[in-house]
């Protein structure tokens, strides 16, 4: 097998574990400075407000072009939303309908490039789309702390799974264009 070996594979899950980390960082960061410029603002005026409450807060640039907004979504899921120059959306920070958190970076077609959702029992993912929003490789922590990588051609058929299983054996399956299993470890 000419392909990438299982410590390549194994690499790359490492590189893009250490990718989603830096994500959820940015949105922590992102909510900390909002809050931070929030209080700055208060504490330069002379009334102090106990508490400020709206459906929606817009943060607008120097030329009055919103750049990004607080708001609640459908489903009364409070959403974290940044826009580019032309007010396209770009990146989508809240907690889902489910209840779990979600991170969706899109791309300027408005398409998902980037999505890291939550589920409120624990389990979590990274779905990583091509430029048509059509997801090409999955990330997933099951339950038991078992991960699971799967990746998927242009038709959204996974064609190789990655895991590790619960008892610490790996387990890589390969699947042709019929979605018949052709290999998979003994």
């Amino acid at each position: 097998m000419n392909g990438p070996s299982l410590n390549d594979l194994a690499q790359r899950l490492d590189r893009l574990e250490r990718e989603n980390r830096r994500l959820k960082l940015f949105g922590i960061v992102g909510a900390v400075g909002i809050a931070a410029l929030a209080l700055t603002g208060q504490a330069l005026g002379t009334r102090v407000l106990d508490v400020v409450e709206a459906e929606r807060f817009v943060l607008r640039d120097a030329s009055g072009r919103a750049r990004s907004s607080l708001s609640m979504l459908p489903g009364d899921s409070p959403s974290l939303t940044f826009l580019d120059n032309d007010g396209t959306v770009r990146a989508q920070f809240g907690v889902m309908p489910s209840g779990g958190p979600g991170l969706s970076l899109l791309h300027a077609n408005g398409r998902p490039i980037a999505v890291i959702l939550g589920a409120p029992d624990g389990e979590s993912g990274l779905v990583l789309s091509d430029t048509f929003g059509k997801p090409r490789i999955g990330f997933r922590v099951r339950l038991d702390g078992s991960p699971r990588m799967a990746l998927i051609d242009e038709n959204q058929q996974e064609r190789l799974k990655l895991l590790a299983l619960p008892d610490g054996s790996p387990e890589l399956v390969l699947i042709d264009k019929d979605g018949k299993v052709i290999w998979k470890t003994p």
